[in-house]
């Protein structure tokens, strides 16, 4: 048996949802600070501790978040991951290819 690549996994929307949330949240961070730059006495040990506390709380923040997706992705069997019932989930986490196979008028048919 193949192992799947990590574009096929189920779990690689997982990183892509980390990769695009963290991204977001450094521009808002970045964002904010330029907002505030008149208020805040910035110096590099000042910025570097508002984006290293600012990351830890995010990724706290996505792994509490994550939590109902991991056990919806670790539960489901792969005979239902790759049925029908799951189109939907697909397309919400970013598995387009997998969902294409089932979707009528989907554009990869």
């Amino acid at each position: 048996m193949r192992l799947p690549t990590p574009t096929q996994s189920r779990f690689y929307s997982i990183w892509v949802m980390f990769v695009v949330a963290m991204t977001v949240f450094a521009i808002t961070r970045t964002i904010l600070l330029v907002y505030s730059l008149d208020y805040a006495g910035l110096s590099i040990p000042t910025i570097l501790r508002i984006y290293g506390i600012g990351g830890i709380y995010d990724i706290a923040f996505y792994a509490y978040a994550l939590v109902p997706v991991s056990l919806y992705l670790l539960l489901v069997p792969n005979r239902l991951w790759s049925s029908r019932a799951t189109v939907f989930p697909h397309r919400y986490l970013g598995q387009d290819e997998s969902a294409a196979r089932y979707a009528p008028g989907f554009p990869g048919r």
